[in-house]
């Protein structure tokens, strides 16, 4: 069955010219996989071989037998029909030649198809060597394992060669940077329209004074999915302050959701014009009359533009009337967003309602050669005669839809090698201005992706609307569900787990998934966190699993009928009755990834209905959930490859999981003040463990002798007991073996001593003491938090190390000087109190890698920029209660992001540094109470 899936993914990635006589061949290779697979789920559900403990095992096994002796007379019986099926598959390919016949395939575009015995496989597109980032960066985008290494030489490769390699390499850097900004920059976007629709707000006129009173001019902007509705109102909302300078202006943005009630539309006003008044994180148990009343006085006497987007609701503007009646000065407005006609029409007079189906034809031209020229940038061959013509004629069909003109420019950037036959069969799919223009854009970025590829991004199928993935979640998904496996590795060094995040950053790029939220959703590798789907995209993506014969071209055998029940499980994580009845759904049994997830009605007693059915599950997290202890029938869950327990009071696991890779443990107070986990495991027989992120660690005897046994370990997250920091150098010597494949390290030190330990816990280990004679090269993430005394001298030995997270670590200048001198750093976070200096000095020579440095929590006294220090430091952000002064960012030459959050007593300077730094860096100020430490 494992070689007919393989078979099938390897036809789909070459069978590009759809031979009928081949597809005829491979249905009936697919339906005996579909069979397969359903035969082989039965006989795990009913005919499990666990063998039962204790004297009388035996007689239970043997019972089980007699039970079980009709399904096992069944289940023969379709075995052999399948091996007969089988058999006369393969009979009637050697029969009419199929693959003969196909292997030679006439013409430019044909290949000879790879026989599966062969260890080669088809090279990927260009999309997979593509970091997503949001942003433009100069960040190192090298593979994990190839930063900053060692300046000696390389023996037989004289040193220019090298030289040229690095230019090169830099260059190519440059422009993907260049084309990279091509496919996202939108800031010209919509600006004249923009201003169109500023124009009918205006301050004054010869009618009205200046601060006179006048009821808010209500706007709507009207269009379907993915015409560019949001956007435009975006841009209207950024430049409503900026476009008449003299007068004081606020803009506010207000994301409505499902729930469009009068007190919800409320709520999410007053969150928006007053995030910092007190108690408002828990308006949602305030009354109604109070809400109001405190958006009327935030509102009184200003000038300001309310923008609602995603609104459903008829009735709002009745809702919101008493504020529409607000003494506001004129000059104010309420921008509304919807694609619903009835809303604009009941909102606001027919004048001002900006309708994208009746999009201005001059504005419609400007918007096809704002892409055109972007597009024609993109591609390679831009100097093909035809090729200006067939973009234009694309982008003329898709206007005024701005969701698929961005997708092709998208398209373009991950492959600039489309051919003009490619580009003139999408031209050719596309109707004028038609709705259907989308689905025909996606399904030709869809198309250029590998089979894997699309079985990841047809999984998302399964998520309800406006659902936010996590990555390493839903890469661990797509693992545990066998889309992306060891036949996808290209190199000896390389794990799925990479591949997976390559699929992730490649459907990033094509932007089937989009970040969910802002840049604190984004790592610092410029990957996102988390993403969630476009509405356009989601129902694409429904189609084609509704779709039985492209689900039988493009997934697994058996993924339709497991997504549809892990669907029902997704929706189910909210109702605490709908869980009780998933516990006993007949196709339990079916699934291998179950993820529970915030679903906080789900009871013990649930999980051990699960685990006795669902005996083959390898996913399952129960994050954030009110389980408290996990039941003995988990034992049961042999092939458990990843166990989240994040967020739950689970403390001890003692069950052994042979076949477990990744176990992530540790609730966190929402303060940051209280951190609790798992006791370390027994993992002696763990052996496969790649991911082991958070366990407490009390005395050696929890596992802490096994810890260098596992070979595979990329992540490791360990917490101390104050009184218990002596363990610390018997840990280290375990990560000493661990030298050649540990990634990421977090320390974590907390307070719970009592007694005498406390009293004594002043004079325990310390990392300043510790010593390894073979740190892990590989390491590049470093998170340390309650280690008071000074940072680890072998810290300079890791070359690779790029960032480090410091809490509660108190570190003097001596400590701020090592840093300084890392040569691979390139993100560094100091959080609530890291320093214990008030004054921070980044000197000459130093920090010469660093690109992204944050402070947050504690009070700062003075921060001064020597010149020459950091080079390529891009961002700055500070989230701290207050800073006394802040100097030298005139020497920072890279500078293109200062973002300051709190008091600045001196910001009359920084701004003035800001408007003479010749990058022109972006400024953000807020000055909010924040509460520091």
């Amino acid at each position: 069955m494992e070689s007919m899936n393989a078979f099938l993914f390897k036809i789909a990635d070459a069978n590009e010219d759809n031979d009928p006589q081949v597809r005829a061949w491979l249905n009936q290779v697919r339906d005996v996989a579909v069979r397969s697979e359903f035969f082989v789920d039965r006989y795990v559900y009913c005919l499990d071989g666990t063998h039962d403990a204790g004297c009388c095992g035996p007689l239970r096994h043997f019972a089980r037998l007699l039970a079980t002796i009709l399904a096992r007379h069944r289940l023969a019986t379709h075995i052999r029909d399948l091996t007969a099926r089988a058999r006369d598959v393969g009979e009637r390919r050697m029969r009419y030649g199929v693959i003969d016949m196909w292997m030679w395939r006439p013409g430019p575009a044909r290949q000879m198809i790879i026989p599966i015995s062969q260890p080669e496989r088809r090279p990927e597109p260009e999309l997979d060597a593509i970091p997503d980032q949001h942003r433009p960066r100069a960040i190192d985008s090298r593979p994990f394992g190839e930063l900053d290494q060692p300046e000696a030489a390389i023996p037989g490769e004289p040193v220019p060669a090298r030289e040229q390699q690095h230019q090169r390499a830099a260059s190519e850097h440059e422009d993907l940077e260049r084309r990279r900004i091509l496919a996202d920059d939108d800031s010209d976007l919509l600006t004249e329209v923009s201003k169109e629709l500023l124009d009918r707000i205006p301050l004054m006129d010869q009618y009205v004074h200046f601060l006179q009173h006048r009821e808010p001019n209500v706007i709507s902007i009207l269009g379907l999915r993915g015409t560019g509705k949001t956007i435009l109102a975006r841009k209207v909302h950024d430049m409503y302050g900026q476009y008449d300078p003299d007068c004081s202006r606020t803009a506010y943005w207000i994301s409505l959701g499902d729930d469009q009630s009068s007190k919800k539309v409320l709520e999410s006003i007053l969150v928006s014009i007053a995030p910092n008044v007190p108690g408002v994180e828990n308006v949602s148990s305030w009354e109604q009359g109070s809400i109001l009343g405190m958006i009327i006085r935030r509102l009184n006497d200003t000038r300001f533009l309310l923008v609602f987007d995603d609104v459903r609701s008829e009735s709002l503007m009745s809702d919101i009337g008493d504020i529409v009646r607000c003494n506001c000065y004129a000059g104010s407005a309420i921008l509304l967003v919807t694609s619903i006609p009835q809303v604009a029409a009941t909102s606001c007079n027919p004048q001002n309602i900006f309708d994208f189906n009746d999009f201005p034809e001059q504005h419609k031209e400007s918007l096809i050669n704002f892409f055109l020229e972007r597009a024609v940038s993109l591609v390679a061959n831009s100097q093909q005669n035809d090729l200006l013509e067939v973009l234009k004629s694309i982008l003329t069909r898709c206007a005024p839809s701005i969701f698929t003109m961005k997708m092709l420019l998208r398209c373009l950037f991950v492959n600039p090698n489309r051919n003009i036959e490619e580009l003139r069969d999408l031209n050719n799919s596309l109707q004028p201005s038609s709705a259907l223009n989308a689905n025909s854009m996606l399904n030709f970025c869809y198309r250029s992706l590998p089979s894997h590829y699309r079985n990841c991004l047809a999984y998302l199928a399964i998520s309800p609307r406006n659902h936010t993935f996590r990555r390493t979640s839903l890469t661990t998904r797509w693992l545990a569900e066998g889309l992306i496996s060891r036949t996808d590795v290209t190199s000896a060094s390389e794990e799925p787990s990479d591949v997976a995040n390559r699929c992730f950053d490649a459907l990033c790029n094509h932007r089937f998934l989009l970040p969910a939220g802002d840049f604190t959703g984004t790592s610092f590798w410029g990957r996102f966190k988390s993403c969630t789907v476009h509405g356009i995209v989601r129902d694409f993506l429904s189609t084609i699993m509704e779709d039985e014969g492209v689900v039988d071209e493009d997934l697994f055998p058996d993924m339709a009928k497991r997504i549809s029940i892990q669907n029902e499980f997704l929706h189910a994580c909210r109702d605490r009755s709908l869980v009780e009845s998933l516990a006993t759904h007949p196709g339990l049994h079916l699934i291998n990834v179950l993820d529970l997830e915030g679903c906080s009605g789900f009871q013990a007693k649930d999980l051990k209905v699960i685990c006795t059915r669902a005996r083959h599950l390898t996913y399952l997290s129960l994050r954030d959930t009110g389980i408290y202890h996990l039941p003995k029938q988990i034992q049961e869950l042999h092939n458990l490859q990843t166990l989240d327990i994040r967020q739950t009071n689970v403390r001890v696991l003692n069950v052994v999981f042979p076949r477990l890779k990744y176990l992530l443990a540790g609730k966190e107070a929402p303060s940051g003040e209280s951190f609790s986990t798992v006791k370390m495991p027994d993992i002696s027989f763990m052996t496969d463990m790649e991911v082991l992120y958070h366990v407490e660690i009390s005395s050696q005897d929890d596992g802490l002798i096994d810890l260098g046994r596992l070979r595979r370990l990329r992540k490791l997250g360990v917490v101390f007991n104050r009184g218990r920091v002596d363990l610390m150098k018997f840990l280290l010597s375990q990560i000493q073996m661990l030298e050649s494949c540990l990634r990421s390290l977090s320390i974590r030190i907390i307070e719970g001593a009592t007694g005498s330990e406390a009293e004594n816990s002043g004079s325990g280990y310390s990392l300043i003491d510790s010593h390894m004679l073979s740190p892990p090269r590989l390491l590049q993430t470093l998170n340390i938090r309650g280690a008071r005394g000074g940072l680890p001298r072998w810290m300079t030995e890791l070359h690779q190390l790029a960032k480090i997270t410091l809490r509660e670590t108190y570190l003097t200048e001596d400590a701020l000087r090592m840093l300084g001198s890392l040569r691979g750093l390139q993100c560094l976070r100091f959080l609530r109190k890291a320093l214990t200096e008030g004054t921070i000095i980044f000197r000459d020579s130093e920090f010469k890698k660093l690109v992204d440095l944050s402070f947050e929590g504690s009070y700062l006294s003075t921060v001064i920029f020597d010149n020459g220090t950091a080079p390529k430091l891009e961002r700055v952000a500070f989230k701290v209660p207050r800073v006394a002064s802040l100097h030298g960012i005139q020497h920072l030459p890279s500078l293109k992001e200062l973002e300051f959050i709190g008091n600045l007593c001196e910001e009359h300077i920084v701004k003035k540094a800001i408007a003479e730094h010749s990058n022109h860096p972006h400024y953000t100020y807020l000055d909010i109470d924040i509460k520091g430490s």
